[in-house]
């Protein structure tokens, strides 16, 4: 597998006391927890980020952090799981869940029937549409964000970063920049709001004074749907009402941090096996 992955980290950048009081209380919070964490003034942070001019008042580095590029990892673990015999049905969505006795018999998609001993949902943003047609609701709300990705940028991180008070992220990733942000809660849909896009653009020279970044094009703008839930918390478990059902979802801007674990709790719940852990803080009837 080869990703893009690396650990370097994540820099919080701070331009006002407010926030670089919160940042630092946060970083010590972390540190208390057995993360690596360290607050750096302005001098640290030129000496890890010397080819920018910051305009910044200090900084939080989780030097724990990692990143890689998304668009690398899943063709690979598709692939990887079609060798072992994993089939995938596309081109489809589910139609109808077929329930009979408080269990998941079938799934009806517009490409044909499937069968089921255990039915996963794990549907993302699509989460409260699917489990709906199985007679389970679950309160959970798209949260629309923006990004654009730059190839060769004349300058580069070394560091992912976080624009505090913007609400920017900034990932390097092979030889691209992803400029990212927003929260844009509304139902799914396919409208592009340029001003959100904009905010991001001009947020970035206000701490890296030498990146001037210009306005994208619209076919340009990446956007993605993060399913967040009323308490911040995914849905993991078996549903109260359906019992073959597990729900998988609801990670908000984790998804890819918290993948591997939820998906080691479903598998374990779907072959009856012993949970590493107590997710009743997950339950999908807790709303």
């Amino acid at each position: 597998f080869d990703f893009a992955f690396e650990k370097k980290g994540i820099i919080m950048y701070y331009k006002t006391e407010k926030f670089g009081e919160e940042e630092v209380h946060l970083g010590e919070k972390a540190r208390s927890l057995g993360l690596d964490v360290e607050a750096l003034n302005l001098e640290q942070l030129k000496a890890l980020e010397p080819g920018l001019d910051l305009d910044v008042l200090g900084g939080v580095h989780y030097r724990c952090d990692a990143h890689l590029y998304p668009n690398k990892l899943i063709p690979q673990l598709a692939g990887k799981l079609r060798s072992m015999g994993v089939k995938f049905a596309t081109g489809s969505g589910v139609e109808k869940i077929i329930v009979e006795s408080g269990k998941v018999r079938k799934l009806i998609t517009g490409n044909g029937e499937y069968d089921a001993d255990v039915a996963i949902i794990a549907a993302g943003s699509w989460l409260p549409a699917i489990t709906k047609l199985a007679g389970v609701s679950v309160s959970l709300m798209p949260g629309k964000g923006y990004s654009f990705t730059l190839d060769n940028p004349a300058r580069k991180l070394n560091i992912p970063a976080i624009l505090c008070e913007a609400r920017v992220a900034i990932t390097p990733m092979d030889n691209r920049m992803r400029y990212g942000g927003t929260m844009e809660i509304a139902p799914v849909n396919d409208k592009i709001n340029m001003k959100r896009v904009e905010g991001i653009v001009n947020s970035v020279p206000s701490y890296f004074k030498n990146i001037d970044l210009n306005m994208p094009t619209e076919k340009d703008i990446w956007y993605g749907f993060r399913p967040c839930t009323p308490d911040g918390l995914p849905y993991i478990g078996f549903s109260g009402k359906v019992k073959n059902m597990i729900v998988a979802g609801g990670h908000a801007m984790s998804g890819l941090s918290l993948g591997p674990a939820t998906g080691k709790i479903a598998a374990d719940l779907a072959a009856g096996e012993q949970l590493p852990m107590d997710i009743n803080a997950f339950s999908v009837d807790r709303f």
